[in-house]
């Protein structure tokens, strides 16, 4: 349960991100650029996982029911998907089924943080639409 938690504190970091907005517009930085700079941490940099996998993993936990959405390994299809959908149901059985597979602990990490930041960057950019088209304008995704 504890991959769960860390996936969440890193969600949790992206809103603190977008909450911190003025801060960042202050400093000239505007949350936009916040934002890419911890989904660019989580994705890009160094890891147990290749930067391509984690980006398709980001991919399709962005649209898990979407047609055409990013394939994934299909030992990790459902946990990148209940991350997505319900992390809530995450287990200790789906970590371990990943580490009977050969995922090391470090890697069931980066797999769930990037699901995480995959749903939170995509629903954050769901409400910041909904919330420009209630004031009649419109947001750029």
């Amino acid at each position: 349960m504890w991959y769960v938690l860390l996936a969440i504190v890193v969600l949790a970091a992206v809103l603190l991100v977008v909450r911190r907005q003025r801060v960042g517009q202050a400093a000239g930085v505007p949350r936009d650029e916040l934002v890419e700079r911890v989904r660019a941490a989580v994705l890009e940099g160094p890891g147990a996982t290749p930067a391509a996998l984690r980006h398709e993993i980001d991919a399709r936990a962005a649209a898990p029911a979407a047609v055409g959405a990013p394939d994934v390994p299909s030992e990790l299809r459902e946990l990148v998907d209940k991350v997505a959908l319900r992390a809530y149901a995450v287990t200790d059985e789906d970590i371990a089924e990943l580490q009977r597979a050969g995922y090391t602990d470090d890697a069931i990490f980066e797999v769930i943080a990037s699901a995480a930041v995959g749903a939170g960057t995509a629903r954050l950019r769901q409400g910041l639409e909904a919330l420009e088209q209630s004031r009649g304008g419109h947001h750029a995704p």
